[in-house]
């Protein structure tokens, strides 16, 4: 497995958080193949279920026909020396347009895998260069189609009262929830500027500096 995966910005507007956090695990497991230009990856479910915290019958019967659905990637089944079937999957790679996430994700049991891929999620929309996302809540939710209004605040409060998301006014927004103040992602595995430093060295990017930044980022919200 890699200390780092770049996963498309597309995947938090394409996906709900159970299947970005999915996803973002399969680039994890992920080797760049120079044939393809793909992210190639013949993981089984067993594995992710197990890396993902998620059932094994989630990944084979909900996240697998909603990956071919989406025709994000090409899936190509095959037959080991063993005679098992399996899958392999070639998630596309991206040059541009990619949030850098490190496995600690993987680890972090303060969180359950929706709330993993709905930081993701959020991470994904912010602006280049800046990590500001600038967008109210309407705003926000019309890009993430995947998340309703009730799992956007459900799911606030709670990375709220657990610290991954810093207010200037936390009593205001866990009391009321107005969204009046200004929320910052606060995660180790989100892209920091010494992953980042570290991820483009073994990538060889020419431009590192385009892309080095913090990994906290202003996500305005109004109400």
């Amino acid at each position: 497995m890699k200390t780092f995966a770049k996963i498309p910005n597309e995947i938090g507007v394409k996906f709900a958080p159970n299947d970005v956090f999915t996803l973002t695990v399969m680039y994890l497991t992920a080797k760049y193949d120079n044939q393809s230009k793909c992210q190639v990856t013949d993981v089984t479910f067993k594995q992710l279920a197990e890396l993902t915290g998620l059932s094994f019958g989630y990944i084979k019967d909900e996240f697998l026909p909603r990956l071919k659905d989406s025709k994000f990637c090409k899936i190509e089944p095959f037959t080991n020396d063993y005679k098992e079937k399996r899958n392999r999957y070639f998630l596309p790679d991206c040059e541009s347009n990619f949030r850098i996430i490190n496995k600690r994700v993987i680890h972090d049991f303060n969180l359950t895998p929706k709330e993993k891929g709905f930081l993701i999620s959020l991470f994904t929309i912010c602006e280049n260069n800046s990590f500001n996302c600038g967008l109210d809540r309407r705003e926000i939710l019309d890009l993430l189609t995947k998340i309703s209004r009730t799992s956007f605040d459900r799911y606030s409060k709670k990375l709220i009262e657990k610290g991954y998301l810093l207010a200037n006014d936390d009593e205001d927004l866990l009391d009321g929830f107005n969204y009046s103040s200004c929320l910052e992602i606060n995660c180790d595995w989100i892209g920091s500027i010494s992953d980042n430093t570290e991820f483009l060295k073994t990538e060889n990017y020419t431009k590192a500096s385009e892309y080095l930044r913090n990994y906290c980022f202003l996500l305005h919200i109004a109400s």
